[in-house]
This record gives structure tokens, sequence and C-alpha cells, in this order.
């Protein structure tokens, strides 16, 4: 009987880590787009000035 719930704790333990695991990919993506988003802004701006000054 022990066993078996020492088993079920085990699986248990892995399912939060799996889903800790997770998180941390998720976190660290959205942190990803939002470093893509901030390197980006520079080259928006330079864009936007150089189509005020074609136009």
């Amino acid at each position: 009987m022990d066993r078996h719930r020492r088993r079920g704790r085990r699986a248990t333990d892995r399912v939060e880590r799996a889903a800790d695991a997770a998180e941390t990919v998720a976190t660290l993506a959205e942190l990803g787009v939002l470093f893509l988003r901030i390197l980006s802004l520079p080259f928006r701006a330079v864009a936007a000035l150089l189509r005020m000054i074609a136009d």
C-alpha cells in the first residue's frame, strides 16, 4: 500500500515538474517576443522617417 502511494506521489511530482517546465518555456518565449519587439522599434522609427521624407 505504501509503495503505491509513493509511486503516485512520484508521478504527481513528475507532472508538476513538467507543468513548471512548460510554464518556464512559455515565459521565456513571451520575453523573447517582447525583446524582439523592443529591438525592432528603432528600425520602425527609421522606416517611418524615410516614408515621411519620401512623401
